[in-house]
């Protein structure tokens, strides 16, 4: 026999009926026995996660915008995505984490800002960061990282894409898969 949790119910020790993996002990309230429940609800169960597997080169470096298409998904719960166009559609009206990381290479001292453009398909532009400079040293085909975390109310339906872009030198900056999970776009529903 397989016992879950040992609690007091007021005259001696007893114990729950099992859980199953993924379950939450909730409580019942004052007398009554706690419960394993199946977990989830609420927010942040609603998620993307894509990586890209292949190096990309000469896609920025002298402003050219670069929309960020990862050939992976890895979860995809609450979205639709197109990995031709790299879109992003929610089924879910809420508030949304967005981050992405790029391990960009083919930096020289030319390079100056990078930047991200979160851009709706109905609404336009609707997040833009600009994390910095790229580069201040003389070095060559440097690497560098670079990365955009951003919070986003959306509406069920919208449709968006992330776009990267590199500015003050020749078309020479792509990004490295090292191997890892560098290159990505995660993307978490956290309020509804």
């Amino acid at each position: 026999m397989s016992a879950g949790i040992i609690y007091n119910n007021g005259v001696a020790l007893t114990a729950t009926a099992a859980g199953n993996m993924g379950d939450v002990l909730t409580s019942q309230g004052s007398g009554s026995a706690p419960i394993f429940a199946p977990g989830g609800g609420g927010g942040g169960t609603n998620g993307l996660a894509l990586a890209f597997n292949a190096d990309q080169s000469n896609v920025t470096g002298n402003g050219t915008v670069f929309v960020l298409m990862p050939q992976t998904t890895l979860k995809a719960t609450g979205f639709t995505y197109d990995n031709t166009t790299g879109y992003i559609t929610v089924t879910n009206t809420g508030t949304y984490f967005i981050s992405a990381m790029l391990e960009l290479t083919g930096i020289n001292q030319t390079h100056n800002v990078c930047q991200w453009i979160v851009y709706n398909t109905m609404t336009g532009q609707i997040g833009q960061a600009e994390p910095g400079n790229l580069l201040t040293s003389a070095d060559v085909n440097s690497q560098f990282d670079s990365r955009i975390d951003t919070c986003l109310n959306l509406t069920a339906g919208d449709t968006f894409f992330i776009r990267f872009t590199a500015y003050g030198g020749t078309q020479s900056i792509g990004f490295v898969n090292s191997g890892s999970f560098t290159n990505r776009i995660t993307i978490w529903q956290i309020g509804s």
